[in-house]
């Protein structure tokens, strides 16, 4: 039987391969090319077609559009109105000339040429006016979208109390119309991408001509411009496309839907990609120490901001260890435990039927499970849920004697830090590795712990990001980038060195 994956697989490569080899076709005529598209779009009820004159007796043209996603007042009076109002002459434009005469006759803002039927279709979707001219074999592609997404508001996740309170939204338009109310200069550079065949969507990479590397944006122009996919949703999806290790658990590329992170790290030389109806950007590169890093760090101290970038970096230790070390101390190496302390955990194990390992296995599982029904319930009642069923949970396990007091409190540590860094991925992350730690533990105790680790951070030490390393400054070690990683400067002390950090150039 062929499996799920196969089946979609198979969908997808049958899409792009087609896709591929079939050539653009021109546009053929009026006639040909307003039949083809009311073709294309007869259960489409939102499809229009506005045929008119140019002027008095003039050619035969047509504007096309989408009503669900162009604005119909727009069309009327900034294409169909001025073409066909004309009264003093009969038809301005002999048909053997190009469009640039009706390109000078529409008074909206931007006009496009178009001469290919999947140009024309991919614009149409966009939420642009088609223009056909009788005798013309080419099209005018007005850009006469209207906007009907959800308005700015405040983060959801990425909050803090002081700085703006600003979040992007599903509008690409809009969310660097954001990043231009911070980066005012002439050197922010937008370069726009279609990706999908079959769901085209439209990408923005930003960056700062002078500040991001030619290498760097280079290779992201180079693997955005390869990218093979039947349609793309949401940014997600392209932090496994574009990463160099698609199957590592470690993300490689930030996301925020803050306008203010964005403008830090354009100005800190990353790049930055906007993805038509998601409401994130992804930053590139990104290096692990970024999972640690708040923007609520350059509203604080910065000593407090030192303080808690070393809390979030020992709560990850805690949220990916600490099981681990429970099992492979009371299972192998108890012997490290005080006296006084080996009687108490001894005393709190008395009558439990599972070793160490199955009863660890057995509450993180019952944890995680409750989380993520949390995360379904709705958000008045969510948190109370939660609360009230960690608690009834907890009791419930050591009146049964089914786990100990002690792993009670282990689990409850590890879960807590695990919420502790800014990057909720981190969670997700820290999930995984600590089932492997967790594993590890029980087979070879602090050895297996300790060789984990060691190909966790070889695996780390081999990612590279757009030419820049993952685990920067550590390797290779460069004791001058570490101004803005755990000890963070006052703000003119490492201003001067973040291009430097951020690209992995300061030598």
């Amino acid at each position: 039987m062929v499996s799920l994956w196969e089946k979609i697989s198979a969908w997808l490569t049958k899409g792009t391969s087609q896709d591929t080899a079939t050539a653009a076709v021109p546009l053929q005529g009026y006639a040909e090319d307003l039949t083809y598209f009311q073709e294309l779009f007869r259960q489409a009820p939102d499809f229009t077609v506005r045929e008119f004159r140019l002027g008095v007796a003039g050619r035969k043209m047509a504007a096309l559009y989408l009503r669900s996603l162009a604005d119909e007042a727009r069309i009327a009076a900034e294409v169909i109105l001025p073409l066909s109002g004309l009264t003093a002459l009969v038809d301005p434009t002999p048909k053997s000339s190009g469009t640039n005469t009706l390109r000078n006759l529409l008074t909206c803002g931007t006009i496009t040429e178009t001469d290919t039927q999947d140009d024309a279709l991919n614009r149409l979707l966009l939420g642009e006016a088609i223009v056909l001219a009788d005798g013309l074999k080419s099209a005018l592609a007005v850009d006469a979208r209207a906007y009907r997404g959800r308005s700015v508001t405040h983060p959801e996740i990425e909050t803090t109390v002081f700085g703006p309170k600003i979040a992007f939204v599903e509008d690409c338009e809009l969310n660097l119309a954001l990043v231009r109310q911070l980066i005012r200069t002439p050197l922010l550079r937008i370069e726009t991408f279609t990706l999908g065949k079959r769901n085209p969507r439209r990408l923005l990479m930003l960056y700062i001509d002078g500040l991001a590397t030619a290498d760097t944006v280079g290779q992201l122009r180079q693997k955005l411009s390869s990218v093979d996919v039947a349609g793309l949703l949401q940014t997600n999806y392209l932090t496994s496309l574009l990463g160099v290790t698609p199957w590592s658990p470690f993300p490689q590329a930030i996301q925020s839907e803050r306008p203010d992170r964005v403008a830090g790290n354009l100005l800190e030389g990353r790049i930055a990609l906007f993805l038509d109806g998601s409401p994130e950007a992804l930053i590139l590169p990104m290096g692990f120490s970024d999972l640690f890093q708040s923007p609520a760090d350059y509203f604080d101290h910065y000593a407090v901001t030192s303080l808690m970038r070393a809390f979030r970096l020992l709560a990850f230790l805690i949220a990916t260890t600490l099981p681990a070390l429970y099992v492979a101390i009371i299972t192998y190496n108890y012997e490290l435990l005080p006296t006084d302390l080996l009687f108490a955990v001894a005393a709190a194990r008395a009558g439990i039927p599972f070793p160490p390992a199955v009863e660890s296995v057995l509450m993180l599982v019952l944890v995680d499970i409750l989380q993520e029904g949390t995360l379904r319930i709705p958000s008045k009642i969510g948190q109370t849920v939660g609360v009230v069923g960690a608690f009834v949970l907890g009791q419930a396990v050591i009146l049964a004697r089914l786990v100990s007091p002690l792993l009670v409190i282990v689990v409850a540590i590890t879960v807590v830090s695990s919420f502790a860094t800014p990057d909720y991925r981190v969670v997700g992350l820290t999930r995984v590795l600590r089932y492997v730690l967790l594993a590890a533990a029980a087979v070879l105790s602090g050895i297996g712990i300790t060789a984990v680790w060691t190909a966790i951070f070889i695996h780390m030490a081999s990612l590279e990001i757009l030419g820049v390393p993952y685990l920067r400054p550590f390797a290779p070690l460069r004791l001058s980038s570490f101004s803005d990683f755990v000890f963070h400067k006052p703000y003119r002390g490492f201003t001067s060195e973040q291009n430097r950090r951020i690209q992995g150039s300061d030598q």
